[in-house]
């Protein structure tokens, strides 16, 4: 689905997006999206770029779309730029709605994104067995070193604020928590019915805000292939790309994945049936590259028509800086990596031993030796 063959030519249009996974051009329902809109609305016209650093997007988030010399983020944004375009009326897939449709389907967007992120970023985020088994090693394969050990728990701890709100975070204790009062929870009937009680109101009231958010949208397409007439329009897209991400994933914890699947079947069928629409086998597929960042790319280095200074000569102030660079990433390499371990703590322990201390063991061992000899003559 993602990969391709390149044209003669590169496209003029490029997306950037987080990563793809599990078969999925993106691990992120909004760039999900963005590329099935794309591939809707501009076939064989673009390209995938693969990014894992949000920062050089002008908004901060990705996606966002660049088009000759203009770059457009946030997906609103990009669709309204697609949509405005003049060569194809195929760019614009809301062409057909009302006044009064357009202005739902606003609405009906952000809702979307609002509440049935939620459940996606609950399911990624929260759910401690779907985050440890499938989505944190996922993540970890997207960075290389060392940002692949502090780069995903930031990523998990910046949706906690937003799911606190929703009144969808709930981690159950630290197994260091766990261990460091283990005797006394064993010994306390109370605590374990207690803690069992907890994981039950939270699964429930999980559960709850699935079946009301998931329940609005399979109303939507009550009866219906698409929410508006009979052709895909953006809300379409963006309901798909929030109920793919939950259905497709092998995920442990299926509470959510369940409820589409079997609950709120029309969800998944139609989420299927975009995703056939868009990367069925008779679509054109679109390159994909990757724009992964690492530390690395942090090492200036040197043009290779460099001229190489003579013995004796003076070296060119394009060399110091050079070597001011080199040596201010080694320092932020190293300031790294203290900074790490002691915040994490180092696995290392390096435990001294006094000189005497050591002397008095090697006599111990000598005697034992010694009388071992003696009892077996």
């Amino acid at each position: 689905m993602a990969d391709g063959v390149a044209p003669t030519e590169s496209p003029a249009f490029t997306l950037y997006v987080w990563p793809g996974q599990w078969g999925l051009p993106s691990f992120d329902p909004i760039c999900l999206a963005a590329v099935l809109y794309l591939q809707l609305a501009l076939p064989g016209e673009f390209t995938i770029s693969e990014c894992n650093n949000p920062d050089i997007s002008p908004s901060g988030q990705l996606p966002f779309l660049v088009h000759n010399q203009v770059t457009v983020a946030s997906f609103p944004a990009i669709t309204k730029y697609i949509s405005s375009l003049k060569t194809s009326s195929q760019h614009d897939l809301d062409a057909s709605l009302s006044p009064s449709e357009r202005s739902q389907k606003v609405a009906w967007v952000s809702h979307v994104e609002t509440h049935f992120g939620n459940l996606v970023y609950h399911t990624y985020y929260s759910s401690s067995s779907n985050w440890e088994k499938v989505i944190h090693p996922a993540l970890v394969g997207m960075y290389g070193l060392p940002q692949r050990y502090y780069v995903p728990p930031r990523i998990r701890s910046s949706y906690k604020p937003r799911l606190e709100s929703a009144g969808l975070w709930s981690l159950p204790p630290r197994e260091s928590e766990k261990k460091q009062f283990k005797e006394k929870k064993d010994d306390d009937a109370r605590e374990k019915a207690k803690e069992v009680y907890t994981q039950a109101f939270e699964k429930e009231k999980v559960q709850d805000k699935a079946k009301e958010a998931m329940g609005i949208y399979a109303r939507l397409l009550e009866g219906k292939q698409f929410v508006y007439q009979g052709r895909p329009t953006t809300l379409d897209l963006i309901i798909a790309a929030h109920t793919l991400l939950l259905i497709v994933p092998p995920l442990p914890d299926t509470l959510i994945k369940e409820l589409a699947e079997e609950w709120y079947d029309t969800l998944a069928d139609h989420a299927r049936r975009i995703q056939n629409i868009a990367f069925g086998n008779d679509q054109p597929r679109f390159p994909v590259h990757s724009s992964h960042s690492s530390i690395w790319d942090l090492v200036p280095s040197r043009r290779m028509n460099s001229v190489v200074p003579t013995k004796g000569s003076e070296r060119s102030s394009e060399e110091t800086e050079y070597e001011k660079l080199t040596w201010g990433f080694i320092g932020l390499a190293l300031g790294s990596v203290v900074a790490y371990f002691t915040i994490m703590g180092s696995p290392i322990q390096v435990v001294w031993v006094p000189a005497d201390l050591e002397d008095m063991e090697d006599e111990e061992d000598e005697m034992d030796e010694d009388e071992g000899v003696d009892l077996d003559e």
